[in-house]
């Protein structure tokens, strides 16, 4: 009666569960975090406009016969190779260690947000409840929410993912708590 009691009314024993979003790590989730973490962050978009502008300048003043170099233009596209280098070697050494640690099928992650705190599973392993205090930043990307922790760690959830509330109810309650 106890075990149909804590199901039914999703308590555990951190308390009354607020969210709870359940998804698979797939290659797919994966290439998305990473692609977002190379290339969309808000300091890589800073540094594509100054080295867009570098090179615009640089094409411009070849139009007017003013000096010319080539060198601006081949740091914007050597930033941006090195930056496809690293999201393609990333993506392929998170996948190959999630295979690697939790076996060939997608990883699953269970995550449960109660007003102690944010508490993931990892297919099997149950990780310590994080709080909410430690949440440093918040990212959407089309698919995905992520919350950055103090230590760097990141919490992923899949926005069509969730078995208790919502997107935009679960965004509204981080802003509430700041």
């Amino acid at each position: 009666d106890i075990i149909k009691l804590l199901k039914n009314n999703r308590l555990d024993e951190a308390g009354k569960v607020l969210f709870e979003n359940n998804h698979e790590r797939t290659p797919e989730v994966t290439k998305e975090i990473y692609c977002f973490t190379c290339f969309k962050r808000p300091v890589h978009i800073v540094i594509y406009i100054i080295l867009g502008i570098v090179a615009l300048w640089n094409i411009v003043a070849a139009f007017w016969f003013w000096d010319f170099t080539f060198t601006p233009i081949a740091y914007a596209f050597l930033f941006l190779l090195i930056q496809f280098i690293i999201y393609q070697r990333s993506v392929s050494v998170a996948i190959a260690r999630d295979r690697e640690q939790y076996g060939p099928e997608p990883l699953r992650v269970n995550t449960v947000v109660t007003e102690e705190g944010i508490q993931c599973t990892y297919g099997e392993n149950k990780a310590n409840t994080i709080a909410l205090s430690n949440i440093k930043k918040v990212y959407k990307t089309k698919n995905l929410i992520m919350l950055l922790t103090k230590a760097r760690l990141l919490l992923v959830y899949d926005k069509n993912k969730f078995t208790v509330g919502t997107t935009d109810e679960f965004l509204q309650y981080l802003r509430s708590k700041g």
